[in-house]
Order: structure tokens, then sequence, then C-alpha cells
């Protein structure tokens, strides 16, 4: 609106200053007529709802710019002052719009006055360019008026103003040219012009009349048949809202139904919330839901006053032709029905069967009117949600036997698994257990406390008094009686009614034992009972064969370590019969001696037997210690100071060793090296470590034929290392100088058991043995034991 304003209002001033700038004097009296005529056809200008005004002011004013006795100056101050009182009188009420309008009218009649003041000649050019100036100006700034007027009356005035007023605009043109030129030369003729302008003015407000009132009458038909269409919209909404009041029922109904359906988790469940949905859905007599097999007639689910007759359908013959016929097409049958006494529905003249898909078939009947298809399609949409939720309950059920079998598995699984924990952690009793009365007593405390009974014996005589334990040792096969007394044989004990026996058999073992309990319930034992037992005697069984092959073992150990033994001390022989030598040549020099002087100075025959006696005392302490070393070792172990024991073996060993270029250098431990072992097992290993290094350095040179021997104490451990500066060990033999029969010695020199024995003879007391060696430089063994306190000295 500001805009337009201002643009009106330049266009205004512009075209005022060009028509004050050709301002002359009036003169004579055809002015102030002109001047009069355009402020009557502005004030008697015709309003026109819609159009604005009708108005021939402009010939008048054309025609005093035109004349001699006027001008442009006058003319423009005419019509201001004319288009001023205009809108003071009668103009729009809206302010901002009049002054729009009154600013609109000014310069549509200022452009052109102001063309004629610029280029009055020649005439008839500057008429014909006036004339086309105001028809434009008008047209165009009529738009800037629309623009600001309401939609309704916008829209009016552009139909009406535009094209309507074209013809009496040039009319009013013509008429102001002809004043305009015939004014001075003959002024009666405006007498003539003036009633012309009032004709044209009343012409252009009867054509705007008429165009308004065939507009009016435009729109009272519109408005009727607007009035018309709306009434039959007004009945088709009130169809649609009727039809939408019960769709909204029926989607209320079956969206309760549909949550009712999803809640429930079995079939049964569902038969009912599909019974309760047709009763809800469709006024009828009885719904029931059938299983699809033939025939049958168990219900589901019923509402009906006719619930004895399905009771008793199959014992009474009676049938249902629309429930049969689902069951064999598998499609919806409904359709009227003859009363009759075989029917089980009997007097329900009107019946629907539907499938719910191939579990079920629903029926719904009623006596009198049949069902609409509006109730068809109500009981349709219950099939189809009652299949679906017969369905989801199928599944659901499904899910729930196999959630209940898989809970069921699960605690037979962790039964079984604390079962078998118990009997392994049991087990661990008695199959480190070598003595068959320890294994007894602790295979009978792991079976008590694994299994309950009131009766428990374990026998491993393979013989037994009771006829169904001689049997299973028989047999080889657990025996379980769930109730002795409907069986021919005895009971464990009297007043027992339950037995489960089981063998404990192995396939290299001659005899059989037996595992039996009993209980005084009947049907106390059970499969799983005998399972877990088997098991437990199968472990007992690998046990007892463990122990007899233990104790072969062991003996076959003994005899193995007395064989190296006997090896060492054949390899001792030499050494021994020189030790021995020399004692004997002297009791055999003195007795000669002793024989010869007894005539001739017997005062020296009792030294030569003294020293004789000596010698035999040194014979038989090397004999003593051969022997001791050479018998079979006793079990027995007792607190010794290896030192003493490094003593007593040096000194079997020494001259052996010492007749064949070793030098033996031993070192004892100042402090306490005292361990708990058996004296005879570990000087053995002493002797086979010692002959050991005796081969390594034969045949080198004097200064690396030296072995040291060294007791040592190192916290909680004690031992004896012997040293070698022979050839070492190569890495391949290292690996595997342990092996039983593996020996890097020429054939026929050694057996391969020494380091063998040795090595399990110091892992039995506790201990270990190792060694370190270096190819070419010589090897250390270590034997290495746990260290014990020294025993009190005895009083």
């Amino acid at each position: 609106m500001n805009g337009r304003l201002a643009f009106l209002s330049v266009l205004c001033i512009a075209g005022f200053t060009v028509c004050m700038l050709h301002a002359t004097p009036p003169s004579g009296w055809l002015w102030s007529v002109l001047a009069v005529a355009a402020v009557w056809a502005e004030v008697a200008a015709a309003r026109v709802p819609g159009a604005g005004r009708v108005t021939v002011a402009f010939a008048p004013l054309l025609a005093l710019a035109m004349t001699p006795g006027g001008g442009p100056a006058l003319a423009a101050l005419v019509a201001t002052f004319s288009l001023v009182l205009r809108g003071a009188l009668g103009g729009h009420p809206d302010p901002p719009v009049r002054a729009l309008e009154t600013l609109q009218d000014l310069a549509s009649h200022l452009v052109p006055i102001a063309l004629v003041s610029v280029w009055p000649q020649p005439l008839a050019l500057v008429a014909l360019l006036s004339v086309l100036t105001y028809m434009m100006c008008s047209s165009l700034l009529s738009e800037l008026l629309a623009a600001e007027l309401p939609d309704g009356m916008a829209v009016r005035f552009r139909k009406i103003q535009v094209p309507d007023l074209v013809l009496p605009r040039l009319a009013c043109c013509c008429v102001g040219l002809a004043a305009g030129h015939w004014s001075a030369s003959q002024p009666a003729t405006l007498l003539l012009l003036l009633p012309m302008l009032g004709l044209i003015r009343h012409a252009a407000g009867q054509v705007l009349q008429l165009e308004e009132q065939d507009q009016h009458n435009n729109l009272v038909r519109r408005l009727d048949q607007s009035r018309s269409a709306l009434v039959q919209a007004s009945e088709q909404q009130q169809q649609l809202q009727k039809a939408l009041h019960q769709s909204h029922d029926e989607f209320r109904v079956l969206e309760t139904a549909s949550r009712a359906m999803l809640r429930v988790s079995t079939r049964r469940a569902s038969a009912e919330e599909i019974v309760r949905l047709c009763a809800s859905l469709v006024p009828c007599q009885s719904v029931a839901v059938f299983g699809a097999q033939p025939g049958n007639w168990d219900t589901w689910s019923a509402s009906t006053p006719h619930g004895e007759r399905i009771g008793n359908a199959s014992l009474m013959g009676l049938e249902e032709a629309v429930v049969e016929k689902v069951r064999e097409r598998g499609a919806p049958q409904w359709g009227t029905q003859p009363t009759s006494e075989q029917r089980v529905f009997p007097d329900e003249t009107e019946a629907v069967a539907l499938p719910l898909g191939g579990t079920a078939v629903l029926y719904v009947g009623r006596v009198g009117q049949p069902f609409s298809e509006l109730e068809r399609r109500y009981l349709g949409q219950a099939m189809s949600l009652g299949a679906l939720g017969f369905e989801v309950a199928t599944q659901l059920e499904k899910l729930d036997r196999a959630l209940q079998q898989q809970t069921w598995l699960s605690e037979q699984a962790r039964q079984s698994a604390d079962a078998l924990n118990a009997l392994l952690h049991q087990s661990l009793g008695f199959l480190d257990k070598f003595d068959p009365a320890v294994l007894t007593e602790r295979l009978e405390a792991a079976t008590a406390a694994i299994f309950p009974h009131d009766s428990l014996e374990v026998n491993l005589s393979g013989t037994h008094p009771l006829q169904a334990c001689r049997m299973v040792a028989q047999t080889r096969t657990p025996l379980l009686l769930e109730d002795v007394a409907t069986t021919p044989f005895p009971p464990h004990r009297p007043g027992q009614r339950s037995l489960l026996c089981v063998p404990i058999a192995h396939p290299e073992l001659p005899r059989v034992g037996i595992i039996v309990l009993g209980a005084n319930a009947p049907g106390f034992y059970g499969r799983s009972h005998q399972n877990l037992l088997s098991l437990l005697a199968n472990v007992a069984a690998v046990a007892w064969k463990n122990a007899e092959l233990t104790v072969e073992t062991q003996g076959a150990q003994a005899q193995l370590i007395q064989s190296s033994k006997m090896a060492a001390v054949g390899q001792l022989a030499a050494g021994v019969a020189h030790e021995l030598n020399t004692p004997l040549a002297s009791i055999r020099l003195n007795l000669e001696m002793g024989v010869r002087l007894a005539g001739s100075r017997p005062e020296q025959v009792a030294p030569r037997l003294e020293k004789a006696m000596e010698m035999v005392a040194r014979s038989q302490e090397i004999v003593g210690k051969l022997l001791y070393y050479s018998r079979e070792a006793t079990k027995g172990q007792r607190v010794t100071d290896l030192n003493n024991l490094m003593r007593d073996t040096v000194e079997l060993i020494g001259k052996p060793l010492t007749a064949e270029g070793v030098t033996l250098e031993c070192h004892e431990f100042a402090g306490s090296a005292h361990a708990m072992v058996n004296q005879n097992e570990i000087q053995q290993v002493l002797f086979n470590l010692l002959l050991n290094a005796k081969d390594a350095v034969r045949g080198l040179a004097e200064e690396r034929r030296r072995l040291v021997v060294r007791v040592f104490a190192e916290g909680d451990q004690t031992g004896v290392r012997v040293q070698d500066r022979g050839h070492g060990i190569k890495p391949a033999d290292g690996e595997r100088i342990f092996e039983p029969f593996y020996t890097t010695k020429a054939v026929g020199s050694g057996t391969g058991l020494g380091l063998s024995i040795s090595s399990e003879i110091a892992t039995a007391h506790g201990g270990s043995l190792s060694f370190t060696s270096a190819e070419g430089q010589g090897t250390e063994f270590c034997l290495a034991l746990p260290r014990v306190e020294a025993p009190p000295p005895a009083s």
C-alpha cells in the first residue's frame, strides 16, 4: 500500500508540475463553464459496487486544457480540486483505499493533460496521444487499485472496470476533443455537448449495473447449485458417518478380540475368545468350535442351549451338514437348514460354518432371519482372526511343550552332571589304592556318598551267597529289581523291596566283583541309578586292574633294580677282589709266621694273630658292605646323613676306580645334609652315577681322569653332585638319556637301565635327577632330595 501511494503521488506531482510550467491567465467565460462541468462530473460520478466510480470528468478537463482561454494548468487545478472534493464527499470507507483511488484518478487525468502542455501541436496527434494515454493510465492504475481491494471485490473490479468501461471512456474522450476543438469558434456547442456527457455517464452506469445484475444472477444460480450440492453432500456425509460408526464398532470389537487372541496361549482359550467374539458381532442362538476331524464332535468351546446334544452327538448318531461340508471342502458354508431331530442343532434354520485353518470348524446358528452380507462379512473377519489365533496358539503350545521338554532335559543333564561330578570326585579316593582291602573300603565309601541306600555291600572276592549277585557275576550284566517281592530272588536284607546289583568286571581279571544296593521302598532305584552305578563299577574295575598291574610292576621293577645292582657288582668284582686280596694275603702271611714262631719264639705269635684278626675284620667289613648293597632293597626309609652315605659308597667303589687309574675327589657338606631315604636305593643311584662317570673318562689323559663328588644343601633341598671331565653328552642323546634301555655305550658294555632306574628312585623319594653337560668338557649329574632336620643324638 505505501509503495503504491508513493508511486501515484510522485506521478501526480510530476504531472501537476509539468502543467504548472505552462500556466497562462484564464480569459473569457468558456473556461468557467468547462471547470464547472468537470467539477460537476466528478461530484456526480456514480459508484458501482466493486468497480469504483463511473465519471465523465475527463472530457471537460481535456477540453479545458485545449481551450485557449483555459490551458493545462487550469485543467490540472480543476482536476485536483474536483477529485479531492469527490473523495471528501463520498470516497471509499477505508481511508488508505480512498487515498489510493483519488491518486489513481488524479494521475489518470494529469498525465494526458501534461502531455497536451508539453506537445501542443499538431492538435489531432496531440488529441490522439492524450486519449490513448488516458485509456492506458486508467487501465494500468485501475489494476493497482484492484490489488488493494478485498479478494472478491478486486475480482469483480477487474471484470467490470477494465473491459466494460472502454467504450464509455472512449466516447468521453471524443466529446472532450470535440468540446476543446469547437469551444473557441462555436461556444454554443458546449450546451449540446454537456448533455451528451450526462448521457454517456448514464449509459456507462447502466452498462455496469446490468453487468452487476447479471453477475448477481449468476451468483444466485451458483449459490442455489451449491446449496443443492451441500444437501447431497450432507446426505452422503450422514451415510458415511453411519457406515463409519458401524466400522468403528466393528473395529473396536475386532481390536478387543485381537488383543484377547494375543493374550491366549492355548487353542482352547482361543476357541473361547472366538465364541465370545461371534456372539458379540451377530445375533445368534449357538456358537461352537469343533475339531476338524469328520464325525468328531469334541467341542473346543461352545455357547448354545444344545450343550447336552453336542456331548452325546456321537452316541446319538447326530450330524450337522454345514460342519461336515466344511470339513470335507475346507471352504465356508452357509444357508437355510431344515429342522430335524437328527441334527446337532435341531431348530436352528440359519447356519454358517467357517474353517479355522486346518485345526477346527466354527459354527454359528440361529432361528429365523438369514444372515445378511454384513453379518457374513463380520463372521468372515472373525474366521480370519480365529484361524490366526488358532495357528498362534498351536505354535505356542508346541513351544511350551518344547520348553517343558528342554527344561526336563536340562534338569536331567544337570542331575547327570552333578552325579558324574560326584562320581569323579569320589573316584579319586580309590583310583590310586593298590591294596585290595583299601580299594574295597574306599569304593564302598564312594558308593555310599553317591547313592541313597538302606544296605550297601562291595565284594571283590569273586563269590557271593546271594543268588542275584551270583547271576550278575556269571553274566557280567547289571540287575535292577524294582520290587523283589514279585521276583523269585531273595532280598539283600530282610524286608527290603528294591535291589540294584552291578558287576565289577574287567576283561583281563579272572574274578568278578559285586556292588549291591538295597532299599526298603519298592521302585526306589531306576535306570539312571543303574547306569551311574555301572559307570562307577567300570571305574572300580579299572582301579582293580591297575592295582593288580601295580603289584606286578613293583615286583618287576624290584627285580630290575636288583638286576641293575648285580650288574654294578659285576663291574665292581675285579676291584673288590683286589681289595680283598690285600687283607687275605696279610692274614695268610701272619698265620704262616705265627706257625713258624710258635716253637722258637712264642712271644711273637700273639701280635701276628692280632694282625690277622684285623685283616679278617676288614675283609668282613668289605664283604658286609658289598652284601648290603647287593641285597634286595627294603621299603623302609629313615633319616640319613648323606655325608656318611657318600663315604660308605666311596669306600666300596674307591679302590676299583683307583685300580683303573681314576682319581676320586670327595667333598662333604659342613652342615646338616639329612634326607628321608632308603639308604640302599640312594647308594645304588650313587653307584650308577660313579660308574657312568668312570666310563666317561676312560681312555682320556691322566689330568682328565678325575671325578668330583660333592654333598650339598641349599634351602629345602640336599643331595649329591657327581662331576666328570669326559666327552660330555650330545644334545640328541640328552633328550633320551633317562629312557629305559637307551645307552650310548658299546654293545655288551651297558644295559641302558642305570639312569632310568636312578631317575625313578629319585622321583619315588620326592626328589629329582638332572644333569648339565658341555660337549667335549664334561658332565655333572645332580641328585636332589627333600631336606629334613637331623635326628636328636641318642642318649
